[in-house]
């Protein structure tokens, strides 16, 4: 009885040693695949999807495996009975199982700091005053992507933020345009072009469109039947008269609503690209407000108030002082910085200014990725930057509020 008890005791410290290790060995594989998709970002398509790791997710498993393997390691004790050699190769697995758990706790602290920095923006320094953005003493924009999804709540939901500029993608059909702009103001402005629905106090003055022809597809949980769920991505500018002049001149402040597709095949860094090259070599309809001159040389009016504009010669989207949309690609991302910065111009993530706390877009029901975002010029400077739980759709809302100041 007493050699069987001895195979016994050495049979279970072997166990309890590599258990120890494997859990370990698990937490730093956690640490790593995070590490290495922050590090690489979605540079390449298998590369994206470690980027998407969550480190909300990332750093509770972390710490509870590590933890777990710490309660192991200490099952490991009172082997007297082990025989020397077994003694010294207990010792030998003790140090590699600790070795993992320092490099985990190690990535641990580096997920603690992302999170608090990062994803909570607790270091950022943050302003609550700007100046007016021309005559607009507080611009608000409102983005709101529901997804196709009933939306008879929509009006009260948008129009309570009191926005300068609504704009709401993918609305279902029930949802009542006139009273969202009557809602909005009595003199705001209605424009609905493809998935977009806009509603602006100041005036419109011209606008383009543009598909950006992926073939991607959408989720299934949007709520569409197979034959519509293609997704190709659009784009959209606006240029809105605000006030502003440069030289004396009058200045549009122009504005890009993005909806990139969902699709999460598709590799992110070649969507950022190619949505990149289609808007810089736009060569699209401008449609322009109707001008009250009867011999205007625009051509058959496009509806709405506009009319098609093909008297001068359009090259690109204008530079954008907003940039704002529903990118499918999560906060911090490599490709971002393809989407948001071209030659002559740039843009600074509004959250960045602005925002504190945990910020995510999407699912609904249990936020894990900010996907719809929001950039400004450098000219312009956040001063609030909120997400909304809309409890309808897959998306929560974004509120933005920004002046002049940079």
């Amino acid at each position: 009885m007493r050699r069987i008890g001895l195979k016994l005791d050495r049979a279970i410290q072997h166990w309890i040693s590599r258990l120890s290790i494997l859990i370990a060995l698990a937490a730093c594989s956690i640490v790593a695949a995070w590490g290495l998709g922050r590090t690489v970002s979605d540079r390449y398509l298998w590369s994206q999807y470690l980027a998407w790791i969550p480190t909300v997710l990332a750093l509770p498993a972390s710490f509870v495996t590590l933890v777990l393997s710490s309660a192991v390691s200490l099952l490991d004790e009172g082997a007297d009975r082990l025989t020397p050699y077994a003694l010294d190769r207990r010792r030998r697995k003790r140090r590699v199982a600790a070795f993992f758990r320092a490099a985990g706790w190690l990535g641990v602290a580096c997920m603690g700091w992302t999170l608090l920095m990062h994803d909570l923006n607790l270091g950022a320094r943050r302003t609550r005053t700007a100046a007016p953005v021309g005559n607009v003493d507080r611009f608000t924009a409102v983005y709101w992507n529901l997804a196709n999804w009933p939306s008879d709540r929509a009006v009260d939901l948008v129009r309570v933020h009191k926005p300068t500029l609504a704009l709401l993608a993918n609305a279902g059909y029930d949802l009542d345009r006139e009273e969202l702009r009557a809602r909005i103001g009595s003199g705001a402005e209605l424009l609905e072009a493809g998935p977009f629905v806009i509603v602006s106090t100041p005036p419109i003055a011209a606008w383009g469109i543009t598909s950006l022809g992926f073939k991607g597809v959408r989720l299934r949980s949007e709520g569409q039947p197979e034959e519509v769920r293609i997704d190709p991505g659009r784009a959209m500018w606006i240029a809105l008269d605000i006030g502003i002049t440069v030289d004396d001149a009058p200045k549009p402040f122009i504005v890009w609503i993005l909806d990139l597709p969902s699709d999460i095949r598709l590799s992110r860094r070649k969507v950022a690209e190619s949505t990149r090259r289609q808007l810089l070599s736009w060569q699209g309809t401008v449609f322009r407000r109707v001008s009250a001159d009867p011999d205007s040389s625009q051509t058959r009016s496009a509806g709405n108030g506009y009319r098609a504009d093909t008297s001068l010669a359009v090259l690109g989207f204008p530079d954008p002082d907003l940039i704002i949309g529903d990118f499918n690609i999560p906060r911090g991302s490599r490709s971002l910085d393809t989407l948001t910065n071209g030659p002559g111009w740039q843009t600074r993530d509004a959250f960045r200014q602005a925002g504190i706390g945990y910020a995510a877009t999407w699912p609904l029901s249990t936020p894990l990725w900010h996907i719809d975002q929001a950039f400004l010029a450098p000219w312009l400077r956040a001063t609030s930057y909120r997400v909304i739980n809309p409890r309808k759709g897959l998306h929560w809302m974004q509120v933005v509020e920004f002046g002049a100041g940079g």
